[in-house]
């Protein structure tokens, strides 16, 4: 939120335009689009605390020449938080469908539509320098064959006319992996010209700050002509964020007042009412090198150093009724096709199980790299530094020298007792005492021993 316009040189515009698919080669460029975007490749900083699968949701869509917006789980978006840094975002209660807005981020050509989710930030006032509103996306992909019950409610809806349909709904199972991380996205900064009508009783410009995030990865279900299918009469995006209004950006915004996205180079709405159709850019990126100054990819963890084909496809099972790991409720395996040549050694077969890489590479890797190796062979990799135990081991084995030391001088005295002091009871007393001590200390060496 800023009471400011644009700056200069920043992106402007939704949704951001490329001339090729982000995948493809790039003409002129000087290095290949693997080597580009690995540059921009991050672990993903935005955390989601998901809320509960909402059982009996009441989906319902409605329609019209200009939007598709899908209602009904407000109990899973509004225990649903965003978080980045330390800003904190409310999740919409409504899902947007639309021709696809993004061509350019998803591989699938088949991709030809898109939902959109919007959050907006809750504590703008300790953030800042943080978006305003953050937007998660993902193609669509319309085919006859894939069902999920969440789709098929939508479209039964439009077919009766808006009435809701009942479903268990896991709004985590549009974005994320089962353990909640997102999927890999290619995020962008956008800035979007405003204007506030009746704000302190004056007219201002302004702006919103965005961050889009694209998931790359396209969703696949089935949808008629009649229902689902009839978000192609959607060509572009109005921002949603309720329950929350997008002039809530602006700390001193009355119920009055009204809340207008340009329409184009310094032009506003003339008719005083609200327009949450964002401006488009006036230009497309033509080449890769203004294409990676834009966008980063956002990724979990556990995909760094993946190739970019990998990370660009992968995408979750359904998380209803289903064993981890695996996308079919009734055959529990997966089925990899592997190189004899290179991926069996020594009788074992050396291919990660959960994703059907290769890991002959880790195998050569492992000379330089205990813990590979240890990995490898199942065993837990050696820590280096002083472990639990040891200060105790030490100081153990200093007392068993001191107590031996003491012993032997107290065998000199017990001698010196017998044959020196010539005194028989004093000398079998302290032998009872040193046969003892002696015991203990046989015990102790070899509890020692044991730990």
């Amino acid at each position: 939120m800023s009471l400011q316009s644009c700056q200069p040189g920043s992106t402007v515009g939704f949704p951001l335009k490329l001339l090729h698919n982000l995948f493809d080669s790039w003409a002129a460029a000087s290095s290949t689009t693997e080597a580009a975007l690995k540059q921009n490749t991050l672990v993903n900083d935005i955390t989601v605390n998901w809320g509960p699968v909402q059982r009996g949701a009441q989906i319902k869509a409605t329609t019209s020449e200009s939007s598709f917006t899908v209602t009904g789980f407000s109990v899973a978006a509004d225990s649903t938080t965003l978080t980045i840094g330390t800003a904190q975002y409310r999740c919409s209660e409504v899902i947007s469908v639309t021709k696809i807005q993004h061509p350019t981020f998803c591989k699938d050509s088949d991709a030809l539509y898109e939902f959109i989710q919007a959050f907006q930030i809750q504590n703008k006032a300790s953030n800042p320098s943080s978006p305003d509103i953050v937007l998660i996306t993902r193609p669509l992909v319309f085919n006859t064959t894939k069902t999920d019950p969440f789709w098929s409610a939508i479209d039964a809806s439009v077919l009766a006319k808006g009435k809701p349909q009942s479903v268990d709904f896991d709004l985590k199972s549009l974005y994320a992996y089962s353990n909640g991380d997102l999927l890999p996205m290619v995020m962008y900064q956008t800035c979007l010209p405003a204007q506030l009508l009746n704000y302190n009783g004056e007219t201002v410009k302004a702006s919103i700050q965005m961050q889009v995030n694209v998931i790359m990865a396209p969703i696949y279900v089935k949808a008629t002509d009649s229902g689902l299918g009839i978000c192609r009469n959607v060509n572009t995006y109005s921002l949603v964020t309720t329950p929350k209004r997008p002039v809530d950006c602006f700390p001193n915004a009355s119920s009055t007042t009204v809340f207008q996205f340009s329409t184009g180079l310094n032009t506003f709405p003339k008719d005083g009412k609200n327009n949450f159709t964002m401006l488009s850019p006036n230009s497309i990126l033509s080449d890769l090198s203004s294409v990676t100054d834009r966008i980063t990819l956002k990724i979990p963890k556990s995909l760094l150093g993946k190739s970019l084909s990998v990370i660009s496809n992968k995408i979750p099972p359904r998380l209803t009724e289903l064993v981890e790991g695996f996308t079919s409720s009734t055959r529990q395996y997966k089925c990899y096709k592997i190189d004899p040549t290179k991926d069996i050694q020594n009788g074992q077969i050396l291919v990660d199980p959960t994703t059907g890489e290769s890991l002959s590479q880790a195998m050569a890797d492992q000379e330089q790299d205990p813990e590979i190796t240890a990995a490898l062979n199942g065993q837990a990799p050696k820590v280096s530094g002083i472990l639990p135990g040891d200060i105790l081991k030490v100081l153990s084995i200093i007392a068993t020298v001191i107590f031996s030391i003491s012993l032997l001088a107290y065998f000199w005295y017990i001698k010196h007792v017998f044959f020196n002091l010539k005194d028989l009871n004093w000398g079998i007393l302290h032998t009872l005492i040193f046969g003892g001590l002696l015991t203990g200390l046989v015990f102790f060496s070899i509890f020692l021993g044991k730990k």
